[in-house]
């Protein structure tokens, strides 16, 4: 359960960034088709504004998915915490 949850949340990122370099490449489609720009600049103006705009979105959907993943293993924890007492409890019996 765990592992599939985050295989979909790392599925709709790479489907976020598949959508992101569509518009960037239709972007720059218009850009050469009007002859604003050379293609030359295209990798240089495409990392930069992939850096800018999207670098903050993905590092929160990161820290998301580190502290969702810290909870489950702290309830996991617990878990194994509360078993282990309940054995320990039945064996004093």
């Amino acid at each position: 359960m765990i592992i599939e949850i985050i295989e979909g949340f790392f599925d709709l990122i790479k489907k976020e960034i598949k959508m992101y370099f569509e518009i960037y490449k239709r972007i720059f489609q218009l850009f050469i088709s009007l002859n604003c720009i050379e293609l030359s600049d295209l990798s240089n103006i495409s990392l930069i504004i992939f850096l800018t705009l999207n670098i903050r979105n993905y590092a929160k959907k990161v820290i998301v998915l580190v502290w969702i993943i810290k909870i489950i293993v702290d309830i996991i924890n617990k878990i194994i915490e509360i078993l282990e007492y309940t054995q320990k409890s039945e064996i004093k019996k």
